[in-house]
């Protein structure tokens, strides 16, 4: 949702329901009984220190019955019920949808889309506080006075924390990030004095590369809870707590840190000595980084120009990368280059002879280009015309997937993981381990593929509500040539059969215009990343097109600057 409001160069605000779940009544079970909730010691004390009114009726009759034998009749819910928070969602619809006229997300049914006075509006829930993207501070202020009719509200204005989440908005883009979490998690490890040092530049990478490295953290002999706490006393850290805090950050910005944090995950059972100083290695690197953002540009909205149509002949050979190293690939077209800044293109297929739309304003030797004739030649799979690239209704949508199947006798699971990007910078990321093993590398390749079709499917719904719907199939980029040609001829081989419903759902995508795969070099693909530890090049090749941070300016950079010299309070 932030990709989107900086895409649609919203403004971003924030405010939270006072006392939401003490205002929400409790309609009791199916039958109309009231919940009844059990007096103890605490309560007690809450009574009679803020509860006068009630004091004199309950200390009557503490003189005649026991603590444990009294209870009270819930009036209104409590936060920890389990049905709390979605009684809540029942009682706060109403108003979105009767008093704003907002609808509901068919893919995510906590963000809400509407138009507030003629001006577009998205409103996110999360529980009791909302993030309102819309185009300027009135209309934020006039939502906040519908919601000010039913409950008490803080208006907390332009968003600058959000669940822990540190906002910079400026005219440039938007960043996000959770420095002070990071630094807590280097405190905890290395000690309050690790500012005043240097860091070490060993740790460059969040885990160092090579299969020995791996393998040698899956040999390792487990230790018992004596040897546990005696290697915890010894690093200074306990495992399992640096972990979970290193991947809260990496699911929400730490891109970066996401793969390492997910390998070092599957020892928190089974800890040894390895792994500890894996973890010190990884906080290491935090050490190096601990601010790094997620970035997402608000310059980069493209916007549609006229274009031209060129007839190619169906026979004539195409040259993968003729057009640049960074090409559309359909079938076996290299199409423009992706590094043009307003790059808007389609392809028609009629009759089996493909029409190539380019913007006119392109330079002459991507619109007339001199084909060669001794390659693959292009084999028509598709008979409709599929469009793709950005244009003025929809943000640029692009995606990277790959698996990798490890090697040795002691991971045969691969991982799999890709990449969904919006105009420049990743909005949906996957990270893990596959459920089963794979036999071959296409098999693994395809499980990705299939997770990666699954949220793409869901992004679809959840833009398409929106009103920014996919600017036709999004690029997927897959360097395993198999699952490409499985994807759009439905060739199936005698190493996929016994995955067919994996080849079907991958048809389908391409078939309902959803994905189109393209080609892409191993050492290109930005998923990469996701499946392996990477040496330090490819590392910070990847690392900064996943997480935006080319796109940071001067000028935002000023504001970041500014902000952490009077953080909010």
């Amino acid at each position: 949702m932030i990709a989107v409001g900086a895409c649609l160069n919203f403004e971003f605000f924030h405010f939270d329901i006072a006392n939401a779940f003490q205002s929400t009544p409790d309609p009791g079970d199916l039958n109309g009984n009231k919940t009844w909730l059990k007096i103890n010691s605490t309560w007690i004390d809450y009574i009679r220190e803020r509860k006068p009114e009630w004091w004199e009726e309950v200390s009557e009759l503490l003189k005649t019955h026991a603590i444990e034998d009294l209870a009270v009749p819930m009036n209104s819910f409590v936060q920890g019920r389990v049905d709390a928070s979605f009684r809540w969602q029942e009682h706060v619809e109403p108003v979105i949808f009767n008093d704003l006229a907002f609808l509901p997300n068919r893919a995510d049914p906590s963000v809400y889309c509407g138009l507030f006075q003629q001006t577009p509006v998205v409103l996110c829930r999360a529980t009791d506080d909302f993030l309102c993207l819309c185009a300027n501070e009135e209309t934020y202020h006039l939502i906040v006075k519908v919601f000010e009719k039913h409950w008490t509200v803080h208006s907390l204005g332009v968003v600058s924390t959000f669940f822990g989440l540190h906002f910079v908005v400026s005219d440039d883009c938007v960043t996000i990030d959770q420095t002070d979490k990071a630094e807590n998690i280097i405190t905890a490890v290395y000690g309050p004095s690790w500012i005043k040092q240097p860091p070490s530049s060993s740790c460059s990478t969040p885990m160092r590369p090579g299969t020995a490295y791996s393998e040698s953290l899956a040999r390792a002999i487990p230790l018992d809870e004596r040897e546990l706490k005696a290697t915890e006393n010894e690093f200074g850290f306990k495992y399992r707590t640096i972990l979970q805090g290193c991947m809260h950050i990496a699911l929400w910005t730490r891109l970066d840190i996401l793969p390492t944090c997910v390998a070092l995950a599957q020892y928190q059972m089974h800890t040894a000595p390895v792994h500890f100083a894996a973890m010190k290695h990884l906080v290491g690197y935090l050490r190096l980084h601990p601010d790094l953002p997620l970035v997402y540009d608000r310059t980069r909205f493209r916007q549609s120009v006229n274009s031209i149509e060129i007839e190619i002949d169906p026979h004539v050979a195409f040259s993968p990368g003729f057009y640049g190293p960074e090409a559309y690939h359909i079938g076996s077209v290299d199409l423009l280059p992706l590094t043009h800044p307003l790059y808007i293109g389609s392809v028609t297929f009629a009759n089996e002879s493909p029409i190539v739309h380019v913007p006119a304003h392109l330079p002459a030797k991507y619109r007339t280009p001199d084909l060669p004739a001794d390659d693959v030649a292009f084999k028509p799979g598709l008979d409709s015309t599929t469009s793709f690239g950005p244009s003025s209704e929809a943000p640029y949508t692009e995606s990277y997937v790959d698996a990798n199947l490890p090697g040795g006798i002691f991971e045969k699971t691969p991982y799999v993981g890709f990449a969904i990007s919006m105009s420049g910078t990743c909005v949906f990321t996957h990270c893990r381990k596959a459920d089963t093993p794979a036999e071959n590398t296409t098999e693994a390749e395809m499980d990705a593929a299939n997770q990666l079709g699954r949220a793409l499917r869901w992004m679809h719904l959840l833009m398409e509500d929106i009103g920014l719907p996919f600017d036709g199939p999004v690029p997927v980029a897959e360097d395993n040539s198999a699952t490409r040609i499985i994807a759009h001829t439905g060739k199936i081989t005698r190493n996929v059969r016994h995955i067919v419903l994996k080849t079907l759902s991958l048809q389908a995508l391409v078939r309902e215009r959803i994905a189109l795969f393209r080609a892409v070099g191993s050492a290109q693909n930005k998923a990469d990343h996701f499946t392996k530890a990477l040496p330090l090049p490819a590392f910070r090749d990847h690392c900064p097109y996943l997480m935006g941070l080319r796109f940071i300016t001067a000028k935002h950079a000023a504001v970041v600057a500014k902000r952490r010299q009077s953080p909010p309070v």
